[in-house]
């Protein structure tokens, strides 16, 4: 019989600790491996675990040291408060947007890098060593979300840490973006330090529909995209909008 070569997703996550663990196991040709990989993670992001406090599961194990690919001259100026220290949302663990009012439970194995609060425009970055997420508030857009992605793409198209930024391509050859439940989203690409490439994951929703709009985005080594996507879900899934 004629070898066909397969690309096989592996998660793991504990049931009761130290006796059982669940195994997940996907498996795709590798042309159609980004597609298919979207379709798993909707579903394993669907398993909720008896007692357990997150609905994604495990997370990546790889820790290892990264720098903060977060351009910092993008980043706005805190603003101090009433009583003259700098405006913040974050208690402990906890995001509470202070103009925007959606709420964030920081995942484990996630650390805050920077944020920045001004008044209709938010920033808070996040790292788990390999991937960097970003999330940006503001109410400066009020247009459809399709145009909200190449609204993110213009406020960093021209930073240096983003050079050669560029849409990139599905394994088909079809432009990689589009639309889903969460919102508008594309990935770009773009050669970071040292040549490495780099994917740039952007995806905006509604925070109040014509009002302001939530920008999340992940930078992370091209060749570790679609490992660390899991790890980008536990952020979009930690997320609530205000009502």
């Amino acid at each position: 019989a004629e070898s066909v070569d397969l690309v096989d997703y592996i998660e793991c996550r504990e049931l009761v600790p130290g006796e059982a663990v669940m195994i997940i196991l996907a498996t795709s040709t590798p042309e159609q491996y980004n597609d298919h990989i979207e379709d798993v993670l909707t579903i394993t992001n669907q398993i909720e675990l008896a007692g357990g406090d997150d609905p994604t599961g495990a997370t990546p194990a790889a820790t290892s040291d990264s720098e903060d690919l977060s351009p910092a001259d993008a980043t706005p100026e805190a603003t101090p408060d009433a009583t003259g220290g700098e405006r913040t949302g974050l208690a402990g663990t906890s995001f509470i947007s202070p103009t925007f009012g959606f709420s964030l439970e920081i995942p484990v194995d996630w650390s805050v890098e920077d944020e920045a609060i001004a008044e209709g425009d938010e920033r808070l970055v996040m790292t788990n060593g390999i991937s960097t997420v970003t999330l940006y508030a503001t109410d400066a857009y009020a247009g459809d979300l399709e145009g909200c992605v190449d609204y993110a793409r213009d406020l960093i198209e021209d930073e240096p840490a983003f050079a050669n930024l560029q849409l990139d391509e599905r394994a088909d050859g079809s432009p990689f973006e589009g639309s889903d439940t969460r919102g508008a989203y594309a990935n770009f690409t773009y050669t970071g330090a040292d040549n490495l490439r780099f994917a740039h994951f952007v995806q905006c929703q509604y925070i109040v529909e014509g009002e302001s709009v939530l920008i999340l985005s992940q930078d992370v080594p091209y060749d570790q995209y679609s490992a660390e996507r899991q790890a980008r879900r536990q952020i979009e899934n930690a997320i609530t909008l205000g009502e």
